[in-house]
């Protein structure tokens, strides 16, 4: 892992996605850092960090790599400061998907070999400590972890806890759009602050004007964990429910499309929730109930 790290991946972004060779070492070294600190976490903990990014990568490449893994791919190498390349440019949706494809196979040596002899978590794992820093998006987590493989519901109990107060104005953004989607800004998905669309959606929450906040994937909210179960941790603390392309995650059970997964999409998001299939119960329900009120 580390010579691919220091070596393949610097090389393939530099060569191939033309992002300059001092950018590329940097996201080498985090992709290598995220790959160590992800190996030494229990293998319950690393399921829990995978889950919300299943949905999304189950269409990738390699087809014949298990789910699991190309979510682990995803945490480790899409979620690095790659993200600062594909959203500042020059890394296109092609390269991410070559770097992170690329990624697969040398992940699964490492965790394998994390497995056989593990190591204990360091001290300065960036992944430690978020299920006490954010108990109530972890519970849900846990549960949807518990939940992809299968589909159907899965009950869990919600940690006790006041709900959480809106960010402060210095964690505002005002961010622009893209021209194929007004409601999609332009910024890097690792960033820390919070856009106009996402911050209008959290105070609809707030004050209970929003029961249900739908995106298509639970990486629309942040690709950092700091920040992505920040904002799972504030719709659970005030009631509310999120719903993705194929997951409903609420404040005492999650839900899972069973079979096939619908692939998200930024573009129209609404269109994939029309694709009814493996959607039973309360997670069907509350869909139907959605485009009766497009």
């Amino acid at each position: 892992m580390t010579t691919f790290c220091n070596e393949n991946v610097v090389v393939l972004l530099h060569e191939a996605c033309g992002v300059d060779v001092e950018l590329a070492e940097q996201i080498g070294a985090d992709i290598l850092k995220r790959a160590h600190d992800f190996s030494e976490l229990e293998r319950a903990d690393r399921d829990v960090l995978c889950a919300p990014f299943v949905e999304e990568c189950a269409h990738h490449e390699p087809r014949s790599a298990p789910l699991w893994l190309k979510a682990a791919a995803t945490v480790v190498v899409r979620n690095s400061l790659l993200e600062e390349a594909h959203a500042n440019g020059p890394v296109e949706s092609g390269g991410l998907h070559a770097v992170t494809e690329f990624a697969t196979g040398p992940l699964s040596h490492l965790l394998a070999a994390r497995d056989r002899e593990p190591v204990g978590i360091g001290d300065q794992n960036q992944f430690a400590g978020l299920a006490t820093q954010f108990p109530r998006a972890w519970s849900a987590l846990s549960a949807l972890a518990a939940t992809v493989s299968d589909g159907g519901r899965m009950a869990y109990r919600l940690p006790a806890g006041t709900a959480l107060e809106l960010p402060e104005q210095s964690q505002h953004v005002i961010a622009p759009t893209k021209a194929e989607s007004e409601h999609t800004t332009i910024l890097s998905a690792i960033d820390p602050r919070i856009d106009q669309y996402l911050l209008a959606t959290l105070q609809g929450v707030a004050d209970g004007t929003y029961t249900l906040s739908w995106v298509p994937k639970v990486s629309h909210y942040s690709r950092a964990f700091s920040k992505l179960l920040w904002v799972l941790e504030f719709i659970l603390s005030h009631g509310a429910n999120v719903m993705t392309t194929n997951y409903l995650i609420r404040s005492n059970d999650v839900w899972v499309r069973r079979r096939v997964f619908v692939r998200p999409t930024e573009l129209d998001p609404r269109e994939a929730y029309r694709d009814l299939t493996g959607l039973v119960g309360a997670h069907r329900q509350t869909v139907e109930d959605f485009l009766r009120q497009l």
